[in-house]
């Protein structure tokens, strides 16, 4: 097990992107709920391709799209909440408006695509 808060030693052992020198420890179910192809259990280039077609999701133009998409989005789903009278279920609240962000930040990145 390592544990690091260092950027350069962090970057060093990711690097090393070998099952036989690193292995991505999660619970027992996680392959079943992630999925046996998923990005978590890959290693060499096929895990290095895929990461590098998401760099572009990650740069600080794009989170500042999310960011602002993801407001405006939060604000009116409150403003709606607010008017609702009587006793208010949050889970109900949170459940859509994340529901709605998460579809709404895959569209805009699929048509930016």
């Amino acid at each position: 097990m390592i544990f690091t808060t260092d950027a350069e030693i962090s970057r060093r052992v990711f690097t090393y992107n070998d099952p036989e020198t690193l292995l991505m420890a999660v619970h027992p179910s996680g392959k079943n709920i992630l999925g046996e192809g998923n990005l978590a259990f890959m290693h060499g280039p096929p895990h290095k391709a895929i990461r590098k077609s998401f760099l572009s999701l990650f740069t600080r133009k794009a989170l500042a799209t999310y960011v602002e998409l993801q407001d405006g989005i939060i604000r009116e789903h409150l403003k709606q909440w607010q008017q609702v009278e009587g006793e208010r279920e949050i889970r109900l609240f949170v459940r859509s408006v994340f529901t709605v962000l998460h579809y709404c930040c895959v569209i805009r990145v699929i048509m930016n695509s």
